[in-house]
């Protein structure tokens, strides 16, 4: 009697412990698809947002700097 139910834990253990497994298994690749489609959104919206944006800044900026450093000469 008491080897039966020892054996019938054991293989109890191992249904749960599988499907435990499985269920961690089956989250974890769900999660990891929802991030890596956000993940690649994400990139998307900044490399759209930020294309190009050295190219026009940074020129601008150093115009600016320069007609600042002109006008604060002539001041003096």
């Amino acid at each position: 009697m008491g080897e039966l139910s020892i054996s019938t834990q054991n293989i109890n253990g191992r249904k749960v412990d599988s499907y435990l497994f499985w269920l961690r298994v089956k989250n974890l690749l769900s999660t990891g698809f929802f991030v890596t489609v956000f993940g690649s959104f994400l990139l998307m919206v900044m490399f759209y947002r930020f294309h190009g944006l050295d190219n026009k800044s940074f020129s601008t900026f150093e115009k600016a700097q320069e007609n600042s450093l002109l006008e604060n000469h002539q001041k003096i």
